[in-house]
């Protein structure tokens, strides 16, 4: 079971999720999922993630 930084488990702590995706979007839901307590198993390309190389060039400024 999974702790919080504050040491209690979250509302997801039960739950194991698999994630596959790549980018933006889903890694960032599957952090959120983590940050509620999931047990979150990353799955990449051999490659690794492509966002870890993208320099900011996906980010935007408003």
């Amino acid at each position: 079971m999974s702790t919080g930084s504050d040491g209690h488990a979250g509302a997801l702590a039960p739950f194991r999720v698999l994630e596959l995706g790549a980018t933006i979007a889903a890694p960032f839901c599957g952090h959120l999922l983590a940050d509620f307590g999931a047990d979150v198993i990353k799955v990449e390309d051999c490659n690794g993630d492509p966002a870890r190389s993208n320099n900011g060039a996906w980010a935007t400024t408003i």
